[in-house]
């Protein structure tokens, strides 16, 4: 699973953008007048002006290659103030095999640079064209389980096949994760709590996660169950409009052709339920 794509909202829109090109260096693929696209490694991330009164912040971490977190320190120490937890500006998570310090941007988003293990290693200086890609986004809602058993039917299971949680859960698989938390959670190596703002994230750049006002999510593209019946459905049409046309043509004819196209429609209206049923076998083999 690759996070493609995420669009956030943002009440320091001009300042987060000069954070993110001018003192950090990422490279600016998109700009209007109320928004700005930057490169993160295999991703996109995008801020979107906020029109409302609110202060939209999130959490999101970036991977970096697995040998170059003492260097990704030192880089992020010459530019900002890192955060942090009892005294410690850095964490090793066990069962990640990761390490990762954090830092906050104009915006008061917490930002993460995580060196997992199982991330590819790069030669030379770190900087922030060394990121490989998001590989954590944040979801908030006041209804973790309604929406977590969403995602599970979206194709994005909880890490390691564990039960939800009604609090905090992660959700995905190959080194990239939507953490799936309630309000008002404290985040790690941060004094703010997790907050509800819209956001829209794109998976594999083709399923999208939208993600309202009130914490609820909505179900683009992807495996969702609407795709393979309109498969079915769509062939069981055609197969039924054949049928009463080669009736048509044929009754009252050769008998035998009548019986051939009959048989022939039936043929159609059952692989119509095979096709559907492959294509949801090829998109689950995909999400593995």
């Amino acid at each position: 699973m690759l996070i493609s794509k995420v669009k956030l909202y943002s009440n320091e829109l001009a300042k987060t953008k000069d954070f993110y090109v001018t003192l950090l260096g990422f490279n600016l693929l998109d700009e209007t007048e109320d928004s700005f696209v930057i490169e993160a490694g295999k991703s996109e991330l995008e801020f979107q002006q906020s029109n409302l009164n609110d202060h939209p912040s999130y959490h999101f971490a970036f991977d970096i290659p697995s040998n170059q977190f003492k260097a990704a320190k030192e880089w992020a120490k010459a530019k900002v103030v890192l955060n942090r937890e009892d005294g410690d500006d850095e964490v090793y998570f066990e069962n990640l095999d990761a390490y990762s310090l954090y830092f906050e941007d104009p915006s008061k988003n917490i930002v993460e640079l995580i060196a997992r293990k199982s991330s590819p290693t790069v030669e030379g200086y770190f900087s922030s064209q060394s990121i490989l890609k998001i590989s954590e986004m944040s979801i908030t809602t006041n209804d973790v389980l309604s929406v977590g058993q969403q995602l599970m039917e979206f194709g994005i299971p909880v890490k390691d096949d564990l039960p939800l949680k009604e609090q905090f859960n992660f959700m995905g698989r190959e080194s990239s994760f939507l953490i799936l938390v309630s309000e008002n959670r404290r985040w790690f190596f941060s004094d703010r709590d997790s907050e509800i703002h819209p956001s829209v994230i794109e998976l594999d750049k083709r399923k999208v996660i939208e993600v309202d006002r009130q914490g609820k999510v909505k179900l683009l593209g992807g495996d969702s169950k609407s795709k393979y019946m309109s498969i079915f459905f769509l062939t069981l049409l055609a197969s039924i409009s054949s049928f009463f046309l080669m009736a048509f043509v044929f009754d009252g004819g050769v008998y035998v052709e009548t019986a051939i196209y009959i048989f022939g429609a039936i043929i159609v209206i059952l692989l119509s339920y095979l096709i559907s049923l492959m294509y949801y076998a090829i998109d689950l083999i995909k999400s593995k």
